[in-house]
């Protein structure tokens, strides 16, 4: 692997380790780790998109997940379009309802992230987000 991989991979490490702390913060914070994360596999995993799609469309939890969206998205459109109401109240469907909907794809791009670590980084990223999250669950016992 030359420098300029070398350089490559440790910063993708540097963003998993980032996204694994930004998972436990507000909701805001985990929204700027994905979003750091997306720019990370943008910027430098080019060439490499058509592999990490496949990978992604290879996943078995692929199809269910795009069910999934379309299912919420079908939802929507039918509660606005049909005028459904449930004892008499009609739910507020705002195309605002839409906007998590990114929450849906975002693991297939951490995963293409995941899959260029070194199986002792991935090992290490892991770890820091379990430490992390066993952290939070005593903490918010104590609290």
């Amino acid at each position: 692997m030359n420098d300029g991989e070398q350089n490559k991979a440790r910063l993708l490490y540097a963003v998993a380790l980032l996204y694994s702390v930004c998972v436990y913060g507000t909701m805001a914070v985990m929204s700027i780790g994905a979003g750091v994360t997306f720019v990370a596999w943008l910027t430098l995993r080019p060439g490499h998109y058509q592999t990490d799609l496949r990978a992604m469309r290879a996943s078995p939890v692929f199809w269910p997940t795009m069910f999934l969206g379309v299912a919420c998205l079908w939802s929507l459109v039918w509660a606005k379009a049909s005028g459904l109401s449930f004892f008499g109240m009609q739910p507020t469907v705002t195309w605002d309802d839409t906007r998590k909907s990114w929450h849906l794809l975002f693991p297939f791009i951490l995963f293409a992230v995941f899959s260029t670590l070194s199986a002792s980084r991935l090992r290490r990223a892991v770890k820091v987000w379990f430490w992390l999250g066993v952290a939070s669950a005593v903490l918010g016992i104590v609290q």
